[in-house]
C-alpha cells in the first residue's frame, strides 16, 4: 500500500481507532506534491529496549500548517543492508506494523515530536506503542499531508531496537578514522607553509573529538596541517590544542603520517623513494612535539591509488597494517560478498604480505554534506546496526573501518549525534585500526586467509603525477651538503627542507610545485655563497 493511500477521508482523525492505531481508507486521488514542504529531524533516540519510548523531534516547513497533518508509521524489521539503503529513499520493502492516528500540526507546537513506547509494561496514556520481539533495525516514516490528503512530503528515519536477544550478541568493532588535514598554502612569499581551505572546519572537528572523549578512535592527522595551525592565530592554535587534549585520554591512537600527504605510486614512479623516509621522519617530529602523544607507525591508512611496489614500500618502513579504499584491491568472492565483509585479510605487494582492511564506501557515504545532519548521523548508527546484525553471534567477531571522503567538512550537529551514539551503542564496539586488527579474526577461505591482490591502476582512485620530481632530486644532494657544515638550527636550512617537502604534496598542483622549488633554489645558491670551502671544493 503506498503512503498516499495509508490517509483517507477522515483525515481530521475523524477514523477508526483500534489500540492505538488507526486504519485509514485510500482518498480518492491523492497524490504526492513536491517541492513545497519540508520535514527534518532534529534529535531521536538512538537505541532503545523494553519499556523505553522512542522520541522522535522534527521540524516542519509548509505553507499552510493549519491544515495539515502529521501521520507517523512503523515498518516491520529491515533484513538486508540493501533493503535498508533503499529505505534511506523512503523505498521500505517491510509492511507496516502500525500506523498512528493522523496529527494536527498545529497542535504540536513550535517544536513537534511524538514518542513512541516499545513494549510498554502498561498501556495507560500509551496512545502509541510499538509491541518488538526482535532486535533489529526498523523504519519509521513521518508523512505529512494536507487537508485533501495529498502527500506532501516524507521523511524516513530508523528505530533500532535492542530486545533481550541481544544479550548474547557480538559487539560490532567500529574503527572510525578521523582525517585531520588541509591542503598546504603555496607560494614564494611564505618561510613557513599555513593552511589552505577554512581552518573553522578544522576547529569543528576537534572541538567534536575534546567533547567525546570517551570514544576510540584512530586520528589520521597531516604533519603539515598541525604545524601550520599552530603557527597561527589564536583560533588556529586552539584547534590543535583541543586535539593534543582529545589525543591524552588513553583511548585513541595517533598514526605516524609523511609530512603531507604523498601520491605514493607517483613518488616511486618518479624515484623519490628516498624522499618517504624524509617525509616521515620530519612528520613523527612535528606529531610528537606539537600534539605531546606518540604517533605509531605500524598501521598505514590511505584510501588513494595504490601499487603493489607501494605496499612493498611500507612494508620497509615498518607498516605491518594497512587500510586502503576497496576498489583497489581484487573483488571477492561472490558468496562472501552476500553480507558485509567484516573481517581482515592479506594485502600481497610482489615480496610483501601486509595484514589489510578495506574502507566500507557505503558507510564513508553518510559523512557526505546534507540539509540534515541529525538524520545522516541517525542513518549511520542504524547502518552500523544492519552490520551488526547480519552476523550477531559470531565468534571470533567482526569490524568495519570508516574513513569520510576526502572532501568531508565537519559537522558540529553530525558529530555530535554520531559520536553520542556510538559512544551510548549497546551492539557497537568504538576501538581503534590497531584494536581492529587484534579483535577480530582474519577473513578465511577454506583454512587459508583470505588474500587480496592490487588491482591495475585504471580501477584505482585517481592519482596524482609529479613531473618536478628530477627538480626535487637534484635539491637534496646540495642541502645534505649543506645540512653537514651549516648548524641545524639555521632557518634557511628548515626552509628549504619544508619547500621541499610542501611540494611532494598530492593536494598541489604542478605550477605550485614551481612556486615552492624555485625559492628553495634560490635559498640553497645563498647558503653557497656564505661557505667558503677549503681548496677547489664544492657543494
Amino acid at each position: 500500500m503506498s503512503r498516499p493511500a495509508r490517509l483517507g477521508a477522515a483525515v481530521a482523525m475523524m477514523a477508526l481507532s483500534v489500540a492505538g492505531m488507526v486504519a485509514l481508507p485510500a482518498q480518492a486521488g491523492a497524490q504526492a506534491v513536491t517541492g513545497k514542504s519540508e520535514i527534518s529531524l532534529t534529535s531521536q533516540t538512538t537505541w532503545v529496549g523494553d519499556n523505553q519510548a522512542f522520541e522522535v523531534g522534527f521540524s516542519v516547513n509548509t505553507p499552510d500548517p493549519a491544515n495539515s497533518v502529521v501521520q507517523v508509521s512503523v515498518f516491520g524489521a529491515l533484513s538486508t543492508r540493501s533493503e535498508f539503503i533503499a529505505s534511506l529513499s523512503g523505498q521500505i520493502h517491510t509492511r507496516a506494523m502500525r500506523v498512528f492516528n493522523p496529527i494536527n500540526l498545529d497542535s504540536l507546537g513550535s517544536s513537534p515530536s511524538v514518542s513512541i513506547a516499545v513494549n510498554p509494561r502498561s498501556l495507560a496514556h500509551t496512545p502509541m506503542f510499538v509491541p518488538l520481539s526482535v532486535s533489529g533495525v526498523y523504519p519509521v516514516a513521518i508523512d505529512l499531508y494536507d487537508g485533501s490528503g495529498n502527500l506532501l512530503t516524507q521523511l524516513t528515519t530508523h528505530l533500532v531496537y535492542t530486545g533481550p536477544d541481544a544479550a548474547s550478541f557480538e559487539r560490532l568493532n567500529v574503527a572510525l578514522v578521523v582525517p585531520f588535514h588541509a591542503a598546504p598554502t603555496t607560494g614564494a612569499g611564505s618561510s613557513s607553509p599555513g593552511v589552505a581551505g577554512n581552518p573553522a572546519d578544522l576547529l569543528t572537528l576537534s572541538s567534536a573529538l575534546s567533547a567525546n572523549t570517551s570514544v576510540a578512535l584512530t586520528v589520521a592527522a597531516t604533519p603539515q596541517t598541525v604545524e601550520g595551525l599552530d603557527n597561527g592565530p589564536p583560533a588556529e592554535r586552539t584547534a590543535v590544542a583541543q586535539l593534543s587534549q582529545s589525543l591524552a585520554e588513553g583511548n585513541r591512537e595517533l598514526l605516524a603520517a609523511p609530512y603531507v600527504q604523498l601520491d605514493l605510486p607517483s613518488m616511486l614512479a618518479g624515484g623519490l623513494d628516498g624522499e618517504i623516509s624524509a617525509q616521515l621522519a620530519a612528520g613523527t617530529d612535528v606529531l610528537a612535539s606539537d600534539l605531546h602523544a606518540n604517533p605509531i607507525g605500524d598501521t598505514w591508512v590511505d584510501t588513494g591509488p595504490l601499487t603493489a611496489a607501494v605496499v612493498d614500500a611500507l612494508a620497509t618502513h615498518g607498516v605491518r597494517q594497512l587500510v586502503v579504499a576497496d576498489q583497489s584491491l581484487s573483488p571477492l568472492p561472490a558468496v562472501d560478498t552476500v553480507r558485509t565483509p567484516a573481517q581482515p585479510f592479506i594485502i600481497d605487494g610482489k615480496v610483501s604480505h601486509l595484514a589489510g582492511a578495506a574502507v566500507d564506501e557505503e558507510l564513508a557515504s553518510h559523512f557526505e554534506s546534507t540539509s540534515n545532519e541529525v538524520l545522516a548521523a541517525h542513518q549511520l548508527l542504524a547502518d552500523l546496526a544492519m552490520v551488526q546484525l547480519e552476523l550477531p553471534n559470531r565468534r571470533g567477531g567482526r569490524g568495519v573501518v570508516i574513513v569520510p571522503p576526502a572532501d568531508w567538512r565537519p559537522d558540529a550537529t553530525f558529530l555530535s549525534a554520531f559520536l553520542e551514539g556510538l559512544a551510548t551503542a549497546p551492539m557497537l564496539a568504538p576501538v581503534t585500526v590497531d584494536q581492529l586488527f587484534s579483535a577480530v579474526t582474519p577473513f578465511e577461505t577454506g583454512s587459508n586467509q583470505l588474500v587480496r591482490e592490487v588491482v591495475p591502476s585504471a580501477g584505482q582512485p585517481r592519482g596524482q603525477t609529479i613531473d618536478d620530481a628530477a627538480a626535487i632530486r637534484a635539491l637534496r644532494q646540495p642541502l645534505a651538503s649543506l645540512a653537514a657544515i651549516v648548524p641545524a638550527s639555521t632557518p634557511a636550512i628548515t626552509q628549504v627542507e619544508r619547500r621541499i617537502l610542501v611540494s611532494e604534496s598530492a593536494d598541489i598542483s604542478e605550477k605550485q610545485r614551481a612556486t615552492e622549488l624555485a625559492p628553495a633554489t634560490g635559498l640553497i645558491q645563498q647558503l653557497k655563497d656564505l661557505v667558503r670551502l677549503p681548496g677547489n671544493q664544492s657543494i
